[in-house]
């Protein structure tokens, strides 16, 4: 999102790169007050005018020529990226990869000049360019092994049964995005096929082949974050919800579930532990109260979170677009009391009265923010459960509200990238 010169007087905040290379005197005069901005970009143009900005906030400043060009997201560079361009001066503030295959003396020819805020990653033999090309580095600049005849992917990789048959012997692996073993794999075929690998992201595969995997990884290869499902257990990708339905289907007897395990008010307990021997969340378990019992028994609580709800279940999901509000109204339809899980954003009206909360509330768990008037938050409090999220007195919250609305009527804010 880009937007143009803001009118005199006014203010710019939450922008993630201002760019005031080539900006006016008009236009900088017209500025009354900066905040909340990542980096600033100028020119020795315009370098006078930074320290005379009224600026708060600011992550940091870069002098920059006038004419470099400006990478704000993740670009990879293949072998014709930079031939036959013009003599580049770069400015990365996102995160470039470049491919092993990229020819040494283009890069030499056509990289004039680079500054880095945030991430470059090359091979080693293309190292040395970089570095000598790099004028300005606050980010980081990352250097990864390569031997012709390696396999080099930019992204995700995902190793089977079949990407190991189609390896030649003793393969040396470069991914930069990570490797994703979702299947028991043969481990003395992984170890014939794969003599190296360099793992740039996250490690994803079974526990049987965790082994084997870590035994193949580079001297260099940072150490990656690793999720092992557990042997013996079937794996369930994103959001599980469990009805009576949802139980005659299931993939296995053993669940290991990397997404939010929702268990519905009509499953009993024996149909549940008819069709389930183990099952295991990674995030957040939400289940009626009935069923702690058999649950707490078939799940490892330590390693996730559980909300066991008594009554009617009010889920304020963290993928809600914009705010909810509980509103009196919806106390006068409810049969009984509720349990009230929060993971989005919930403003409490301020006419809902406190004992009204008190009484029909059975628990609040707040995982996510909720705003109410100082004297709601003592009966939500009374009733927290799971308190891993914000609350917020009204009055402060209106008042910050209130400002901050008034500064997006008067100036520009939330642009990734503003140049003046």
């Amino acid at each position: 999102m880009s937007s143009e010169q803001p009118p005199a007087g006014k203010a710019i905040g939450n922008v993630g790169i201002l760019d005031i290379r080539e900006a006016q005197e008009e236009a900088l005069s017209g500025i009354g007050a900066i905040g909340n901005v990542g980096m600033i970009l100028y020119s020795p143009a315009t370098a006078g005018w930074v320290t005379r900005l009224s600026a708060g906030n600011v992550g940091c400043t870069l002098q920059v020529p006038a004419g470099a060009s400006v990478m704000t997201g993740t670009e990879t560079w293949s072998r014709t990226s930079i031939e036959g361009k013009e003599p580049l001066r770069l400015v990365v503030t996102g995160q470039l990869l470049l491919h092993p295959h990229v020819p040494r003396e283009s890069l030499e020819r056509n990289l004039e000049s680079l500054a880095v805020v945030g991430e470059v990653t090359s091979p080693d033999h293309l190292a040395g360019v970089i570095r000598a090309k790099a004028r300005d580095v606050t980010g980081r600049l990352t250097a990864y092994p390569w031997v012709e005849g390696g396999r080099f992917f930019a992204d995700k990789v995902t190793l089977d049964g079949r990407f190991l048959e189609d390896l030649g012997e003793g393969s040396e692996i470069v991914a930069l995005g990570g490797v994703s073993a979702p299947e028991v794999l043969d481990d003395e075929l992984l170890r014939s096929k794969v003599s190296s690998l360099y793992i740039g992201g996250r490690l994803h595969c079974r526990e049987e082949n965790l082994a084997a995997l870590r035994s193949r990884l580079h001297g260099r290869s940072p150490s990656p974050r690793t999720t092992a499902v557990p042997a013996g257990f079937e794996a369930v990708e994103g959001r599980l919800r469990l009805d009576m339905a949802a139980l005659g289907s299931l993939p296995g007897r053993r669940l290991y579930c990397t997404g939010l395990v929702e268990v519905e008010a009509e499953v009993d307990a024996a149909a549940l532990e008819e069709a389930v021997d183990a099952l295991q969340p990674t995030r957040l378990l939400i289940a009626p109260a009935h069923l702690e019992g058999v649950l707490t028994e078939r799940c490892n609580l330590l390693q996730a979170r559980a909300v066991f709800y008594e009554g009617e279940l009010w889920h304020i999901e963290e993928e809600s677009e914009g705010k909810d509000e509980l509103l009196p109204s919806r106390f006068e339809w409810l049969d009984g009391k509720a349990t009230l899980l929060v993971r989005g954003d919930l403003r409490i009206a301020a006419d809902i009265d406190p004992r009204v909360l008190a009484d029909r509330l059975h628990k609040v768990h707040n995982l996510g923010r909720i705003v109410c008037t100082p004297e709601q938050m003592g009966a939500l409090q009374a009733r927290l459960g799971l308190d891993e999220g914000q609350l917020k007195a009204r009055a402060a919250a209106d008042r910050r509200k209130g400002q901050e609305g008034k500064g997006e009527r008067d100036g520009i804010h939330n642009v990734g990238y503003l140049r003046l």
